[in-house]
Order: structure tokens, then sequence, then C-alpha cells
């Protein structure tokens, strides 16, 4: 007995020094050789899940819940080994999701590690290829939105230090795509301006991502002019292709073909797959047949066909197309290329043209400022058309203008593309 007191109190002082390497073959002695001591069974758990070894850790708390029952010292060892398993150990959703449920019956939404273990969940589910929307809302509904932490989160990663969105913020986030995808669209408006209104700082562009489930929402509800009024704010901060495309079906819709062309041009022109636009290329195709443009209409129609062909989707063209451009003989061998030609030709037809003088480079060599009548405009060295050694500093330019945002100042600007030197 003295023996064993000896040992106790040698890993008690070797724990508390954290020391954990030292205590644990003591602490497993102790257990081993002593009936199962409660507080040696403790101590033995909290060294192995100090050290990383979770699910003997685990193992060994069951076993004195068990036979001792679920006090407070145990429990809260329990809870945290089984938290950190899930955390760091690759498992399958079921493991994943048995384990989640035990923590959360021995808890409550007042603990900390209640929304921790809620937001891991959503997390995976998240990415699964079907997104359960409706499950992601129940998990949601088990937090009190005004116990969650709403200062972000720093983490580790790759030996670098990175800040993630705040518990706060996550429920926002993950509760407005969940209405969205559920067509709860009067819900996801009132929670995605309720997240603009309230949250100080965004991560991740989800300030974006708000106003952009707005708009979708006023779309899918016929409310063209207020999801218009969203998205060319968007799209004067986040010029993606997918934006540009939304805005073109409403101007579309709306009956006003010269407009929808117009972003229907700067969708497919933008970065991005063909095959992933081939919603894009339809609309340009309804578009150039409104406008009687009926060799344009007719390309888009067979490049359409191609690439649905080619995917094996079961994508419907429209019908009033296809009876009209089905049997349209291509005059050009390669339509992708004759389109790119017609679509740049379109491009440039619509914007204006400035005369200039490159006047910087930035530290990075990757941009700089042209100068032009007293103003000066951001460009980028990938708009410079032909070799980069061609345009020095004081090289005369002409260049088009396009809209753009400046996040450092908060403030839409103007930045200069389509730049050809002058000869």
């Amino acid at each position: 007995m003295e023996d064993s007191d000896k040992k106790r109190k040698e890993a008690m002082l070797l724990r508390q020094q954290h020391r954990y390497e030292e205590a644990l073959p003591i602490y497993r002695q102790l257990w081993e050789n002593d009936q199962r001591n409660p507080w040696d069974g403790w101590g033995l758990a909290l060294c192995l899940q100090q050290l990383k070894q979770y699910k003997e850790s685990i193992d060994i708390c069951e076993e004195i819940i068990k036979k001792h029952g679920n006090y407070d010292y145990i429990k809260n060892l329990y809870i945290w080994s089984l938290f950190y398993y899930i955390k760091n150990e690759t498992l399958s959703n079921d493991e994943f999701e048995y384990i989640a449920k035990k923590i959360l019956e021995n808890t409550t939404n007042e603990d900390k590690i209640f929304s921790a273990v809620i937001l891991k969940w959503i997390h995976r589910l998240k990415g699964e290829p079907n997104y359960p929307a409706l499950k992601i809302l129940k998990l949601l509904d088990m937090l009190d939105i005004n116990r969650l932490n709403k200062e972000a989160l720093e983490i580790t990663q790759d030996g670098k230090k990175i800040e993630i969105a705040s518990e706060y913020e996550q429920y926002f986030m993950h509760k407005s795509k969940a209405l969205y995808e559920l067509s709860e669209y009067e819900k996801c408006i009132e929670i995605s301006n309720a997240a603009i209104t309230s949250l100080k700082r965004f991560h991740y562009n989800n300030d974006i991502w708000f106003k952009w489930r707005i708009a979708l929402s006023f779309k899918n509800m016929q409310r063209y002019d207020e999801s218009l009024e969203k998205l060319i704010e968007i799209v004067r901060i986040k010029k993606d292709w997918f934006i540009q495309k939304e805005i073109a079906e409403i101007y579309f819709i709306q009956n006003k073909y010269d407009d929808a062309l117009s972003f229907a041009i700067d969708s497919i022109l933008n970065a991005g797959e063909i095959d992933k636009k081939i919603y894009v290329i339809i609309l340009l195709c309804e578009i150039f047949e409104k406008k009687q443009m009926h060799y344009e209409a007719g390309l888009h129609y067979l490049l359409a066909k191609n690439i649905i062909d080619k995917n094996g989707w079961k994508i419907q063209v429209p019908i009033q197309l296809k009876d009209k451009f089905n049997d349209f003989g291509a005059q050009a061998n390669d339509i992708h290329r004759e389109l790119k030609k017609i679509w740049n030709q379109i491009n440039d037809a619509k914007m204006d043209r400035y005369d200039g003088i490159i006047i910087n480079y930035l530290s990075n060599n990757q941009a700089g400022f042209i100068k032009c009548h007293n103003q000066t405009y951001y460009f980028k060295v990938a708009d410079l058309y032909g070799k980069k050694e061609d345009y020095s500093i004081g090289t005369k330019v002409t260049f088009s203008l396009v809209d753009s945002y400046d996040k450092k100042k908060n403030k839409p600007v103007k930045n200069a593309v389509k730049i050809k030197k002058i000869s």
C-alpha cells in the first residue's frame, strides 16, 4: 500500500509538471495492479489524452464510468478525449456521427465543446456530394446563437497562422446556405441580411456570398429588379463568370437583349472551363436568335450540342432552338475558334479606348499603373498584349477601362485592360 501511495505521488508530480511520458508507465502500473482505482485510471487517461493516444484514453474513461458512474472529472476528460479523437483521426461518417452523438448526449448547448462538435459535424456534412441541407439546419437549430463565440479563431496550418471564421460567422454561413438549398428564400434573405448587419468582419468572402444568396433568392422569387441590384453590386467587387451569367439571364428575361449580350460575353470570355459554361452558351444562342443573328445563334447551338454529347449530359436545349438550328451547317471548321473571334469582336466594340503611358511597375512586376489625362489606372501584366518586355516605363499604350473594386481602399475603381503598345 505504501509503495502504491509513493508511486501515486510520483506520477501526480510528473503529471503536474506536464511530464506525461514519464507519468504514463507509473499510472499504467497502478491502474493494472491496484484493483482499477478510478483516480489512477483518470491519471492514466489524462496522460494518454495529452500524448494523443485518444482511443485508449476513451476506453479507460468508459471502463471507469461503467463501474463508478459519470462524475464530473471523468466526464469532462471523457468528452474531450472523444472530441480530440474525432478532430484528429480519420473516421468514416458513421464513426464520426456515433462519437459526436456521444459528446452531445453528455453536454448541453451551454458547454463550449457542444458548439465545437456541431460546427465540426456540419463542416464534414457540407462536403458530401448531395448537400444535406435539412440535416445541417436541424444541427444548427440545436445551437444557442447568443452563446456562440464572436471572436475569429486562429489555427496553425503547415507552420503558418491562419485566421478562420468565428463560431458566430460560421452559424450564419451554414444557415444561409442550408435555407437557400431548401428553397426557403424569404428566410434565406432574412438570415443573410442579419449576417451582413451583425458581423463586423467576414472571412472566405462571406460578405459577398451572403449578398449572392440574397440575389439568387430574389431571382427565384421572380423579384428580378431586386436581384439585379444585388448582382450588380457583387459584380463590381467579384467578377466571376457565373455572376455575370446570372445578370445576363435576368436581362434576357426582361427582354433587354443588348444588356443580356454584354454580360453573357463578359461571362464566356472570363476565366473558367468552357464546358462548365454550357448554360452561358445556350443563353448566347437564345440572345442571338432574338436579335435575328442566325449565323451566330447557329454556331452557339452547335457548340452547345457538341459539349452536351461529349459529356453525355441530359441537358435539354430549348425546343425552339432545336427546331431552328438542328440542321444548321457550320461554315467554320473549328466552331469554338470561330466563336472566340465573334466574342472578342463584340467585346472590343462595346469598350471605349484610351491613350496613356506606363508610369511604373509594382515591386512584384505583376502589375503597375498607367497615366491618362491626370488620372492613374491600375493594370495587371496579364492584360498586356504581346511580350511583357515590350512594355517598359514610359511606353505609350492604348487601353480600355473596366469597373473593379479596391479592397484596401474599400471603394469602386476603374482598371486598365486590353493594353496594346502604340507603334
